[in-house]
Formats: C-alpha cells, structure tokens, sequence
C-alpha cells in the first residue's frame, strides 16, 4: 500500500484494495505494477487496521462453486482432458522396486512391433519412449517391459509381517516432557499395556496422474495439476539444471485423489522428455505406482 501511495500519488487512507488490484478514484494498479521488479523486505510492527465487517464480500456469505455443475455433466476440462495441435504422448518405464538399477535393454524390434514411435529416451536408470498416439505409447512401454533387465531389491514383507518390519525401522521415540517424579506419580497406580495396528493405506491417487510439456528451444511450458505449483518448478529447475525464469506452469484442475496425486512426478516426466523432443507438447499421463511382489502396494 506505501508503494501505491506512492505510485498514485495519494494517501493510504483513501486507497482501496479489490479483486487483486489498489485503486485511487479511477486509476488501479496490480501488484506486479506495484513492484515493478522491486523486492520488498520490511517488518511489519506497526497496527494494522482491520477491514469494517460491513465491508465484506464473501466472510460469512455462502459463494457457489460454478465448477460443480460442469463437473456432474462431464463439461470440466481437466489437465486430462488438455489435447494441442501435434500433440505427442509418453509413457515411462518403472522398475520393480524404487532401488533397481537398469542393466540391460533391447530397443531394436521396437519399431517393428509398435508404430508410431518417435524417440526412445534412455538416461541411466530413465527410460521413456514418445509416440504419435497415446495408445501407441501403452504398447510401446509394455514392449521394453518384457525387454529389459533390472537389478532385484528386497521386497516388502509380507502383510502379516508388516507392521514388525515398520517397528524394527522406525525411529526411537522422542521424550517430550521429563518433568517431576514420573515413577513416583505412577507407583500406585495400575498399568496397562496393549498395542493396536492397523492394515497399511496406500496414499495413492484415484485418478491418473498427468503432465503435459513443450521445450520451444528456451522456455519449457509445463501444464500440470500440481497442488505446490512453486516448489515443483524449483524441483524441476533443479532437476535439469535450468533457470527457473525459463520454466513457465500453468496450473490445470485434475482427477481427486487420496494423499499423493503424483501430478509433479508426472509433470518431472513430461518435462525430460519434452527437453528431449523439443517443439511439440508431451503428454504425459498414467503415472504407475511400483508393484513390488508381496507387498500391500497396487498398481492403479
């Protein structure tokens, strides 16, 4: 707001505040024309004046959700539903277990056995593959399932073994507070011990996780329904060593789901391989889960 002061050349208290924007009578500026590039680092100690409640516009008001009656009638476009002109789609290939190293693979009769493959991607433990059409994409990952090779890792313990297993590599408990006599508060009292568990829950998505990328030769566009789009485009720039002023997202509603929607695993996947097929968009979608042979873990 001392920055608009300024700016429009007016005091605070006739200032207002609407919709993203500050006003003076009939000018407006946003806040990235407030900053215009500056960075603001200040404490804020002084009062702050509450906004009058008379002045609310959605406190304490029912607001409708416009979205719901397109979501019942099938016309909400999710990041799902996104298709671009020349649009490509990808499929990668997941190991057994999270710790399987690649050793070996055969890519010669690919071709030959699916169409429509544009590129296969194989970058240490990375396999990827891009096709003209999404089908041809599941076939083509099927392909270099059944041809190549992975180093084994332990699995999981079977369900009935499970919860020793978490037990034996968890953590020592934590005392929070040591204060007083705690045996003598407990001597005359009678102790009971029991230990309760519970199946093991898999947070893992109801709906396919997606990702759709385009590298035009300097910035990489990623779509993705990512619910932390800033920390993921950091991960990202980390990931390819890129600066992050070169990575745009455009955040798109996707499928629910319960806990880990993996939208920024399937966005990571996208954007390789959009790196590595640079001028048309891929489409990522169908992020699978690790099925790892005995253990509570599925594959949707």
């Amino acid at each position: 707001m001392e920055l608009a002061s300024r700016q429009l050349n007016a005091p605070i208290e006739k200032l207002s505040f609407s919709k993203g924007n500050v006003g003076y009578q009939n000018q407006k500026l946003n806040f990235a024309e407030i900053l215009d590039g500056a960075q603001i680092e200040m404490e804020v100690s002084k009062p702050v004046p509450i906004k009058d409640g008379s002045s609310y516009q959605y406190i304490g008001k029912a607001i409708h959700r416009k979205d719901i009656p397109k979501m019942v009638i099938g016309e909400e476009i999710y990041v799902q539903d996104l298709r671009f002109p020349g649009m490509v789609h990808a499929r990668v290939l997941r190991p057994a277990s999270y710790q399987s190293s690649l050793t070996s693979i055969d890519l010669d009769g690919l071709s030959s056995e699916v169409s429509g493959v544009l590129k296969t991607v194989v970058k240490g433990n990375f396999v990827g593959v891009i096709t003209e059409r999404e089908y041809q994409a599941v076939k083509a990952e099927r392909y270099l399932k059944n041809h190549s090779e992975w180093t084994s890792e332990t699995a999981f313990p079977e369900e009935e073994n499970l919860y020793k297993h978490l037990k034996s590599i968890a953590e020592p408990p934590e005392t929070i507070r040591d204060q007083g006599d705690v045996s003598k508060a407990f001597a005359d009292n009678q102790t009971y011990q029991a230990e309760y568990t519970k199946p093991y829950f898999q947070h893992g998505a109801i709906g396919p996780a997606c990702g759709i990328a385009l590298f035009d030769g300097d910035i990489l566009h990623i779509w993705s329904h990512s619910q932390g789009i800033y920390p993921m485009r950091s991960a990202i720039a980390a990931m390819l060593k890129m600066d992050q002023s070169k990575i745009h997202v455009t955040g798109i509603p996707g499928a629910g789901c319960f806990g880990h929607n993996a939208a920024d695993d399937a966005a990571a996947d996208a954007a390789i391989l959009a790196i590595e097929y640079p001028g048309k968009h891929v489409g990522f979608s169908g992020l699978e889960l690790t099925n790892i042979p005995g253990s509570p873990m599925v594959q949707p």
